[in-house]
Order: C-alpha cells, then structure tokens, then sequence
C-alpha cells in the first residue's frame, strides 16, 4: 500500500498488502507492534480451530443419522 498525496487515505497497489493499524485517541494512526499482531493471529486460529471441531461434530452426526428420503407423488 502507498499513502495518497493527502496522507490519509491509502491507496491499493497491484500486491495484497495488510496495514495493522488502529487508532489513537486523537485519531492518529498508530502501527501495532508485533506483540499485538501475535495476538491476533493466536485470535483467529483459536476460532478457526473451534468451527473446524463444531463442523467435525456435525459431520459425524450427520454420518451417524442416516437418513432415507423418499419421494411423495401427488395423487
């Protein structure tokens, strides 16, 4: 990402970059160390650790629950 001629909005290039950032309470953007990204990431894998288990149970019930549909005809 590169800043635009005014500073304050950033402005995509070609390449996927991430800006962790937040803000101050004077609205500056303030960079996040690399502590607080850390804690981030560890964030999101707890979470996609548990909906891989929620979908693992559900698999296996739904494996478990066999279920026959059949068709019904108008008469």
């Amino acid at each position: 990402m590169t800043e635009s001629r005014d500073g304050k909005e950033p402005v995509m290039s070609s390449k996927i970059d991430v800006l962790y950032a937040r803000l101050d309470a004077e609205g500056r953007v303030m960079h996040l160390t690399d502590e607080e990204i850390l804690a981030i990431h560890t964030d999101i894998a707890a979470k996609m650790r548990e909906h891989v288990l929620r979908l693992s149970a559900i698999e296996q019930e739904a494996n478990s629950n066999e279920v026959i549909l059949t068709p019904i005809y108008p008469e």
